[in-house]
């Protein structure tokens, strides 16, 4: 069953809303992407904002979730984050 990733969780999961209620991670996904869960998910229809990621051990290491996300948008997230987390404080 396809899913549409409406965002990135704190951890750099995708996560998709589930049509009974919750959600899916789907790792090294980005948000407006559509998948299929699994391991990996298979992306069905690519963001706009995926580039290639400029490490070759991307994917297997696991040290890094969002090497696939593009500057803008990642930094925007990063900055969310921060933000969030300040208003709690």
């Amino acid at each position: 069953m396809p899913l549409t990733v409406a965002r990135i969780g704190a951890q750099g999961d995708g996560l998709a809303p589930l049509p009974g209620g919750g959600q899916a991670v789907l790792p090294f996904t980005l948000p407006g992407e559509v998948a299929e869960p699994g391991e990996p998910p298979r992306i069905l229809i690519p963001s706009p904002d995926r580039v290639a990621a400029p490490c070759p051990h991307f994917g297997i290491c696991g040290a890094c979730a969002l090497q696939h996300w593009a500057d803008a948008p990642y930094a925007f997230w990063k900055r969310g984050l921060l933000v969030h987390a300040l208003a709690r404080a």
